[in-house]
């Protein structure tokens, strides 16, 4: 079997940690793989780093037909047998590419890891199309997404549910780092410390964890929030904890590659999305038993069952999260319970062994329907 894989994305984020699990199940599994990334993207680094074929490319958007002509002529030199396109760009990128590679055509294989419609940001609806004619399989994080998709009309022949997966390893002896994150942050060794990571952007919900904290200050004297992660909506986030008077207890840590570390220094993690696909930082959390305080959106409750691997709240009610967040603080053991099964619950569903065997599945499936 012969893939030839597209990402679009120059940063890293959650599906670019994927795409390198996936990359090594399927290289365990004898899968001949090819990479077509953003030349200076971390993911083609990364990959080149152990290794991989990677073919960068400087790839636009939906109209850059130059590019679905590069990945044409490759996925032909190669022989490909599946285009695996990982992000909305390289979808389209990628089914013009299917088609221009001659016959036999390459199948399509793409990864839906958002629970919205695909009308949301469709042109007079033409996202049908794209959806329905041009796709073999798709790929969904979680049942939530594959729902969506069939309340937009598209068939469920064509969807599979290939959840995200860790590599519980990447978690084993995970070194402390707590001592230096204390003093790089200016944060006493007392506090108790709230943990987010994710993209700076409005979907993750961090103005509702801003507005809980400020709720939970009084409450908890020692309260540190530290707030993982980098986007465009860092300087209204410090101005909003400036202007609710928390700017002491709110801390920007920017972009780390050491995410597991952060992870285990912290008491708690926050979820506090108003959107989401899956959140494979909870998976991590949960990986390290880390008690989670997360949303009730898109595919977390497939994750998380309320009162048994973590504690759930609506999304945008600061509230109810404020609230949870003091419930662990003052019952240690109770976040300890709920770690500990969470650990469990993704040691036994979603590590990436079930991704890449998942995947294999998809793969064959497709193959076994090409004619």
């Amino acid at each position: 079997m012969r893939v030839v894989h597209v990402n679009t994305e120059r940063g890293w984020r959650g599906g670019e940690q994927q795409i390198l699990y996936l990359a090594r199940g399927l290289r365990e599994a004898d899968v001949a793989q090819t990479f077509v990334c953003q030349p200076n993207g971390e993911l083609r680094a990364r990959l080149a780093s152990e290794g991989f074929e990677v073919l960068p490319r400087r790839m636009g958007g939906y109209a850059d037909l130059r590019s679905s002509w590069f990945v044409a002529r490759h996925a032909r030199e190669r022989g490909a047998d599946i285009l695996h396109l990982h992000t909305a760009n390289a979808h389209a990128i990628g089914t013009r590419a299917a088609r221009w590679a001659g016959t036999p055509r390459p199948r399509t294989v793409i990864a839906r890891r958002v629970a919205y419609s695909i009308f949301r940001h469709s042109f007079f609806g033409l996202n049908r199309i794209k959806y329905t004619r041009t796709v073999d399989r798709i790929l969904c994080i979680t049942e939530a997404v594959r729902r969506q998709l069939l309340e937009d009309g598209l068939p469920a022949e064509r969807l599979a549910v290939v959840p995200s997966g860790v590599d519980p390893a990447r978690f084993e002896d995970v070194e402390d780092k707590a001592d230096a994150f204390r003093a790089e942050l200016g944060i006493p060794e007392t506090a108790w410390v709230v943990g987010a990571v994710g993209a700076l952007t409005p979907e993750k919900g961090h103005t509702n964890l801003l507005h809980a904290a400020a709720l939970l200050r009084g409450d908890i004297p020692g309260l540190a929030v530290v707030l993982v992660g980098k986007g465009p909506l860092r300087q209204a986030l410090e101005d909003e904890a400036d202007v609710l008077g928390i700017a002491d207890v709110v801390h920007f840590a920017g972009f780390r590659d050491d995410v597991p570390s952060w992870l285990r220094w912290f008491d708690v993690l926050a979820f506090p999305s108003l959107m989401e696909g899956m959140g494979t930082t909870v998976l991590d959390a949960l990986c390290l038993a880390k008690p989670v305080v997360a949303s009730r959106v898109g595919g977390i409750p497939e994750i998380i069952r309320d009162e048994q691997e973590g504690l759930l709240v609506e999304p945008d009610d600061h509230e109810r999260l404020a609230a949870a967040l003091l419930r662990l603080h003052k019952d240690p053991a109770l976040g300890e319970r709920l770690g500990a099964a969470g650990r469990q619950s993704v040691l036994a569903r979603y590590t990436w062994n079930h991704t890449v065997r998942a995947t294999l599945d998809a793969y064959r499936a497709v193959l076994d329907n090409a004619g």
